[in-house]
């Protein structure tokens, strides 16, 4: 999402931030099959 511009990173992490929620693991990147 953040790479290809196709998803609203950065409005989405504000949106889960705002749930309050508890962060069981810091943010890092994922890949898919090493993409």
């Amino acid at each position: 999402g953040d790479t290809d511009g196709r998803l609203p990173f950065i409005g989405t992490r504000y949106c889960i931030e705002s749930l309050g929620l508890a962060i069981n693991a810091p943010w890092r990147f994922w890949y898919h099959k090493q993409q």
